[in-house]
């Protein structure tokens, strides 16, 4: 499940211009909140994707956290969410 949830998030952030020519081990890494890879909506609209796609939800506490805001730290405190379901 970790895998489909890497490339789920991973393919949301392939389909945005600014991340062309990145390598998807670098992208993983990327603190993308810094690096302004995503706009406010984006970022809203990625974590009701994968809400809504892996059927967890996320806690204002996951989302004030600082893993997550790389690709690395989202997938991880995705799978947390899915094992605590």
């Amino acid at each position: 499940m970790e895998r489909e949830i890497r490339e789920f998030i991973i393919g949301f952030f392939s389909e945005k211009e600014k991340v062309a020519g990145i390598d998807q081990n670098e992208l993983a890494k990327i603190n993308f909140v810094d690096a302004q890879l995503l706009d406010s909506i984006e970022f809203i609209t990625l974590i009701a994707e994968i809400e809504e796609n892996f059927g967890v939800v996320f806690t204002e506490s996951d989302m004030q956290s600082s893993q997550f805001s790389t690709i690395e730290g989202m997938v991880a405190i995705t799978c947390s969410r899915l094992k605590v379901l």
